[in-house]
């Protein structure tokens, strides 16, 4: 799990901001709306709302999903995925993040 309790994240508005010159290659994919498959869990969040996370636990019917508890503008949210590694996918495209593979790393260890 890369990203832990304290985490922060902050949504973007959903109108593209203008590209300047100058920018960098960061700052532009950082305007960017970009492709997701988690428009679900991006409607319940307010844009431009910092939000802390507060909570990872097992949730659904048959505990078959992973609930991300987020607090943020005095409200808590919460944001159901299939798997950890959804939440991490998500959290690291609002981040503009790259997560680590860390299962690549570990089989490349040696004792």
């Amino acid at each position: 799990m890369h990203y832990i309790v304290g985490t922060q994240i902050v949504t973007r508005p959903s109108r593209p901001q203008p590209l300047r010159p100058g920018m960098t290659s960061a700052q532009i994919k950082s305007r960017s709306t970009g492709l997701t498959t988690f428009d679900k869990q991006r409607e319940q969040l307010t844009s431009g709302v910092t939000y802390t996370l507060i909570r990872v636990y097992m949730s659904g019917e048959q505990q078959d999903k992973v609930c991300y508890a987020f607090s943020g503008n005095g409200e808590r949210i919460e944001l159901l995925f299939d798997s950890i590694k959804d939440a991490e996918k998500f959290i690291s495209e609002l981040r503009n993040e790259q997560i680590p593979d860390y299962e690549e790393a570990n089989r490349s260890k040696t004792d």
